[in-house]
């Protein structure tokens, strides 16, 4: 049998052990919670984004902007055009382009050639401006798509990813 001093002792031991255990597994609870928290409403360093952690030189911005905006304004060009005699509209939905618009469209783009070849020049040789070619290079896919009326492609989502990567300045 042990004695009084030595059951007290394995007492007190234990107790530390559990304490230190308790202290490790509150620790984890607490770095994981923040951690989730962090990462889903967007605090500390990671609410820049990735977009703005990497920076890319003012001529690609500028070739990203002048893209666009060829983009936006080829868009807004083919659906201005847009035929108002019934008739003719009847006959092109049948035709599945509707007002010709996947036409006016691609003349309207077809001038900005050389300014999506600006855009595959200068911006290549950084992670954003890579990924920023590529979204706009998506909408331009995608904005033709809903042209011809082939699929509903989801044109918000597109220009909500270009804003993103791509910000007015």
């Amino acid at each position: 049998m042990k004695s009084q001093a030595a059951l007290r002792r394995v007492r007190v031991g234990r107790r530390i052990l559990n304490g230190a255990y308790l202290a490790v597994a509150t620790w984890v609870v607490v770095s994981s919670v923040w951690q989730i928290t962090v990462a889903t409403f967007a605090l500390g360093e990671g609410a820049k984004g990735a977009a703005t952690a990497e920076t890319v030189g003012p001529a690609c911005a500028k070739a990203l902007f002048d893209y666009r905006t060829a983009l936006e304004g080829a868009w807004n060009s083919a659906h201005a055009n847009a035929s108002t005699d019934p008739a003719l509209r009847r006959a092109e939905e049948k035709a599945h382009d509707t007002d010709g618009l996947a036409e006016r469209y691609r003349a309207a783009l077809a001038p900005h050639a050389a300014t999506q070849a600006a855009v595959a020049t200068t911006c290549r040789n950084t992670p954003r401006g890579s990924r920023a070619e590529l979204v706009l290079a998506r909408l331009a896919s995608g904005q033709l798509l809903a042209a011809d009326r082939a699929s509903a492609f989801p044109l918000s989502e597109l220009r909500d990813a270009v804003s993103r990567e791509i910000p007015a300045p």
